[in-house]
């Protein structure tokens, strides 16, 4: 599946990763533009020279207080106060945006985002309203939108040619944009760059974590479409076990609650499940791409499963992808060969934990661009990412 302060052009405001937990660099820096040569090592992290990582990159606020305050009433969705983003230039060209936000359960808001073409401002384009209450305020994705410069694809804002600079606009219907707002994270893409394998972060392999296992076959109504729901499930479960808060769990039918979207419709709107993830008191969460399996190797070394997009069929080592064989497995481990080690709830209870050869997980993985969901205590920070993905 594929998000102004004045007239200038500005970056955003450094990620509050850096400044919460050290970070060396600020995380939107490339590896390009740090001027890699040879190999070199960030806190015993391995950064291969040579490889362009431009195509991927992401920028996150804790914060929105650099948005202007400005009243807008949005269709579906009536909205009474509306934040915009200044003009936010990212270290580069793009053709792909998803973004995600983790707001309180009290909240219930509207995402737009438009694309800058050489010097103007482009139409706007809805990625979604957001609601736990959606009594209320129903939660939807917005179909329909391929005019201008891009198309909506649910959760993705999918562009004709690609761009570079865009504002964000957040509007909200219920709660405040300052109490019940945790983040908004915002992923870019460039479909031109495909960089070649990473050298493997051999410290991972060996390493297994052990969430849940879940799985959609468990429920006649979700057998067929709650793969989604039920990774998320997983990686709840994982984290409510961690930091020892039940109530941070839920079941997979709760889930699929919480995350469907009547417009697509089902339960895997990327956008909607980190929505969602997030909005459990203590936890963060976001849809982010990334470059290699060397990225989730660090994950998994540092005790973060991940629920992973790949194409079923290859996953299972078909060389070419069926049709609507889009998937969702939760990412646990390696095994001591470097194979990756999965919660796959597209199986009976016994069979969920599975390994899967490291090329056919990479092939699978590659048809989503690599999209994983990232889910995180709020009080830790994640490791380092010295591409800029994370």
């Amino acid at each position: 599946m594929v998000v102004s302060h004045g007239s200038k052009a500005v970056e955003p405001r450094a990620n509050p990763l850096r400044t919460k937990g050290g970070w060396p660099f600020d995380a939107g820096v490339t590896a390009a533009r740090i001027g890699l040569g040879g190999l070199m090592i960030w806190s015993g992290w391995p950064i291969q020279g040579g490889v362009d990582y431009r195509g991927v990159t992401l920028q996150r606020w804790e914060s929105l207080s650099d948005y202007t305050r400005e009243e807008k009433q949005t269709k579906g969705l009536e909205t009474q106060r509306t934040l915009l983003s200044p003009v936010i230039t990212p270290p580069i060209e793009w053709n792909q945006l998803v973004p995600s936000w983790n707001v309180s359960t009290q909240a219930a808001i509207s995402v737009e985002v438009r694309v800058w073409v050489k010097d103007r401002p482009g139409r706007w384009y809805h990625m979604g309203n957001w609601s736990s209450d959606t009594n209320r305020y129903p939660r939807s994705s917005v179909g329909g939108q391929r005019e201008g410069e891009g198309t909506v694809e649910t959760d993705t804002l999918v562009l004709k040619e690609a761009g570079r600079r865009y504002q964000v606009r957040v509007g909200w219907a219920a709660g405040d944009p300052i109490k019940d707002f945790k983040q908004l994270a915002v992923s870019l893409l460039d479909t031109r760059v495909s960089p070649p394998p990473l050298a493997p972060h051999r410290k991972a392999w060996g390493h297994n974590l052990t969430p849940p296992s879940r799985s959609q076959a468990d429920y006649p109504e979700g057998i067929q479409s709650w793969c989604s729901p039920a990774a998320s499930s997983m990686l709840l479960g994982w984290w409510a076990r961690e930091l020892r808060r039940p109530e941070v769990d839920a079941e997979v039918p709760v889930v699929a609650g919480g995350v469907f979207d009547p417009q697509w419709p089902g339960t895997g709107n990327w956008a909607f499940n980190a929505a969602y993830l997030g909005s459990r008191k203590g936890l963060r969460a976001m849809v982010c791409r990334l470059t290699d399996l060397q990225e989730l190797e660090l994950l998994i070394e540092h005790d973060i499963p991940v629920a992973a997009s790949v194409s079923y069929a290859m996953l299972k080592g078909k060389p070419a992808p069926d049709a609507a064989d889009g998937h969702l497995v939760v990412v646990v481990g390696f095994n001591p060969a470097g194979d990756v080690l999965v919660n796959d709830p597209g199986v009976n209870q016994s069979r969920v934990r599975r390994p899967f050869a490291r090329r056919h997980f990479r092939d699978a993985w590659w048809r989503s661009r690599n999209t994983i969901y990232l889910v995180w205590p709020d009080d830790r920070p994640l490791p380092l990412n010295p591409y800029g993905h994370w």
